[in-house]
């Protein structure tokens, strides 16, 4: 083979390694919880937060820490369609989450107060697997938070 041949030969396996290795970065990236850039996104305006009811009250949320530590908060009311899981902890506690960009939407809070871990909740008893901003309480109910 001649000299010529084999440099265009690498040439073109080492392009189709890079071309390869940037078509998995990218996909990675946009089936990720987050990583894309979504900055016109906002909960404001959201279409599903719009389609919550408008009211919600005298809501209890319940946050278990798993170490001893349990805050309550009772007589909770929401408005102006904040009125999902997402809301009722946003309003009673110093949050962080992550924003899986399911269809719909899907906001995972991942600190509560500091805490960082496995947040599940649970309203009336019953385990939620659902995006915190998927689901609104009904009035008078009791939702409760641990982590894991």
């Amino acid at each position: 083979m001649k000299k010529s041949t084999k440099k265009i030969l690498s040439c073109l396996v080492v392009l189709a390694a890079v071309s390869l290795a940037t078509g998995v970065i990218l996909l990675y990236n946009n089936n990720s919880n987050g990583n894309n850039d979504h900055s016109d996104y906002s909960w404001a305006s959201d279409p599903n937060r719009l389609n919550m009811p408008e009211e919600r009250s005298n809501l209890t949320l319940i946050i278990d820490f798993n170490n001893g530590t349990v805050l309550e908060f009772k007589d909770v009311d929401l408005d102006d369609h904040y009125t999902t899981e997402f809301d009722l902890v946003n309003s009673c506690c110093i949050i962080e989450y992550d924003i899986y960009w399911w269809t719909p939407v899907s906001f995972f809070i991942s600190s509560i107060n500091g805490l960082k871990g496995d947040w599940t909740f649970e309203v009336e008893g019953e385990y939620i697997p659902t995006g915190a901003n998927t689901i609104s309480p009904e009035n008078n109910s009791i939702s409760e938070w641990i982590v894991y």
